[in-house]
This record gives structure tokens, C-alpha cells and sequence, in this order.
């Protein structure tokens, strides 16, 4: 794929996902907790391990934020943000959805994104102001009646999933809960889904997902205090989104 900008930095983030697909295919999967309700692999591990490894190489000059090493950096001028297996549950119990997901954040902008997942075969990408794209076909985020839209909710916080979903039901009965926020925000830029709540989202799972979807038409509204994002195929739905947040985070 080629682009007008960025593309050295399209072309790394492509290798550095089609190389942690290799890692994980040829490894062996050993499943550890993390805290009192979470998981970490072996090769969540060996492809982290990887990349920031290569981007020390290529990229000197930048800063690393990702999920198992590097999860106290802040986002900086320029950055790559890395979530090596983004739903590591969902892999660790044999299910599709999980992806590997890299962003490149460069002058404090995303400039170029990738979204791999890779059971189905499916690249989600984008270069800043040029689109966005799954296996190299243009998407974009698709209008959707209220009373059919399929809406998600992921991320932190998940003791107001529940209360979030009762007062949708009032636009939309349709719910999903994917595990994993790459492919919540992938599907919503191909337009599978209408829209999400992510509640207390971190930068690795975030970065990739919010420039593939800006790109594909989706509108962001973000509320730092209580620390959600609402997404949205259009305004009117982001909205909706977001005020029923709003008024059930405490």
C-alpha cells in the first residue's frame, strides 16, 4: 500500500505486525495472572519484547508506551504506542477476538496505525489524512437506524456495563461486548458496529483504534474527567452515547 505520507512508518508498523503473527504462530502458549482478574502469555511478552526492540533500532529518537513494559510512560511528542495481543483472554481461551495493534504518534499526532487481526485475516490501518482501510479496501463508518445500531461497551469500570445498557435500551437493544478494544473500534470504522462507550481506556489499546476511526468518519468525543470516550457513526449517536455516560459515571 502506498500513501503519500508517512509511509516509512506505515511500512514499519505492517512489518512489525506480520512479524509478531510469525512469533505467535511458531510459540507455545503459557498463561500467567496478572492481578486478582487478569491474564499474560508468554508471547503477549515475546512479541512486546520484539517490537520495542526494533523501534529502539529504527526510531531512536522516540518513546515507547505499551501494555507490559512500558505501561507507566506517558504519551509524548513522538511515540509508538503497542498493545501485543490486545484481548489477551479472548486469545488465551481460543477466540478470534484479539489483535496485535501499534500506533505512531509523531509531532503529537497519530500519523499511521495498525490494527491486525490475525484469525480472520484482517488489517486495519491508517495513514493520517488519507483514509482509512481493512485489507487495503477503503472503509468508512456506516449510518444506521437507532433501533438497529449495535452498540459496545469495553474497558474499565465494567460496573456500569449493566446501568449503560438498560438506558440504551431506550435507542437500541442491540449490545455486544468483544473483550478487546482494537477490534470494538476496527468494526465500528468498517461499520459492523455503530458506536462504543470505552470506560477508562488505556493509551495501547486507544491510540491505534481512534486514528482508524477519525479516518473512517467516526465522531470522538472524549471526557477526560471521568475518563470515557464515546464513538459514534454520526454526531447525533456519539451524543447519545456520551450523555448516557456522562450521567451514569460517577
Amino acid at each position: 500500500m502506498k500513501f503519500k505520507n508517512y509511509q516509512k512508518e506505515f511500512d514499519f508498523l505492517l512489518q512489525m505486525v506480520d512479524d509478531a503473527e510469525t512469533i505467535i504462530n511458531d510459540g507455545k502458549i503459557k498463561i500467567n495472572e496478572k492481578g486478582s482478574d487478569d491474564l499474560v502469555t508468554n508471547l503477549d511478552l515475546e512479541v512486546e519484547k520484539y517490537i520495542i526492540s526494533n523501534i529502539k533500532n529504527e526510531f531512536p529518537d522516540f518513546d515507547i508506551v505499551s501494555e507490559e513494559f512500558n505501561s507507566s510512560n506517558s504519551l509524548s511528542k513522538n511515540c509508538f504506542t503497542i498493545d501485543p495481543i490486545d484481548g489477551t483472554f479472548n486469545f488465551a481461551r481460543g477466540m478470534t477476538n484479539w489483535a496485535t495493534e501499534i500506533c505512531c504518534i509523531k509531532n503529537g499526532e497519530r500519523v499511521a496505525s495498525i490494527i491486525y487481526i490475525p484469525l480472520v485475516d484482517e488489517y486495519y490501518f491508517a495513514v493520517k489524512g488519507e483514509g482509512a482501510y481493512l485489507n487495503e479496501e477503503k472503509i468508512k463508518v456506516k449510518p444506521t437506524p437507532l433501533n438497529m445500531s449495535i452498540f459496545s461497551v469495553c474497558g474499565s469500570h465494567n460496573e456500569y456495563v449493566y446501568e449503560i445498557c438498560n438506558k440504551m435500551s431506550a435507542y437500541s437493544k442491540h449490545f455486544r461486548a468483544l473483550g478487546s478494544i482494537s477490534t470494538t473500534l476496527a468494526y465500528i470504522a468498517k461499520g459492523a458496529l455503530a458506536g462504543c462507550i470505552l470506560l477508562a481506556p488505556t493509551s495501547w489499546d486507544l491510540e491505534p483504534g481512534l486514528l482508524i476511526c477519525k479516518e473512517a468518519g467516526a465522531i470522538i468525543k472524549q471526557n477526560d474527567e471521568k475518563h470515557f470516550i464515546a464513538i459514534g457513526f454520526n454526531e447525533e449517536y456519539t451524543n447519545i452515547l456520551y450523555q448516557i455516560a456522562d450521567e451514569t459515571i460517577k
